[in-house]
């Protein structure tokens, strides 16, 4: 069913079946580990303290990135 998380999350192909991840408003300092999720298409951190955006290289799938509100002084890996 869309919207739940299967049984089997301790599997370690959940990664796979990320496709949109929004956090936003969550205080984030980094994104650690978002390069483990290669199926990512669209992801929001709008209004968090992240300073710099970096591991999107394995994520080819990306359409859209919305990092609104963040004070954001380095990107790499895009």
């Amino acid at each position: 069913m869309r919207g739940e998380i299967e049984a089997n999350t301790a599997s370690e192909d959940w990664e796979a079946g990320v496709e949109v991840l929004q956090l936003n408003h969550m205080k984030l300092t980094s994104l650690s580990g978002i390069e483990n999720l290669s199926n990512l298409r669209k992801a929001s951190f709008i209004d968090n303290e992240l300073d710099r955006i970096i591991g999107f290289k394995s994520c080819r799938l990306l359409e859209e990135l919305s990092l609104e509100g963040n004070n954001i002084g380095k990107i790499e890996g895009i």
